[in-house]
């Protein structure tokens, strides 16, 4: 499953975050492998993790397509599309965002 991966233009982290996809930017389409009984916020995790440095930039993994070259990791505030469903990244979990 293809996974978009959507940054603040501006990190608000979470504060007065923008309407989606206004004040976004499509940073990453992440290939997640997606098995009977994941939920859309367990596929988000697993597109959260992938793009995020941790022990090499997250723009040189396997299963990611950067759209955009370097850039920061996906945080609070940040949204990931799944199966065509935009989830925002709260501190804890996934909250779906309204059209």
């Amino acid at each position: 499953m293809m996974v978009q991966v959507w940054h603040e233009r501006v990190p608000t982290f979470g504060i007065n975050s923008p309407s989606f996809p206004d004040g976004f930017v499509h940073v990453a389409t992440v290939e997640v492998d997606a098995r009977d009984g994941d939920t859309p916020q367990s596929i988000a995790d697993w597109a959260f993790e992938a793009t995020n440095t941790v022990s090499r930039p997250w723009w040189l993994a396997p299963a990611v397509v950067s759209h955009v070259g370097p850039a920061r990791s996906t945080s609070v505030g940040d949204v990931v599309v799944v199966a065509g469903i935009p989830w925002r990244c709260e501190p804890v979990g996934w909250r779906a965002v309204q059209p």
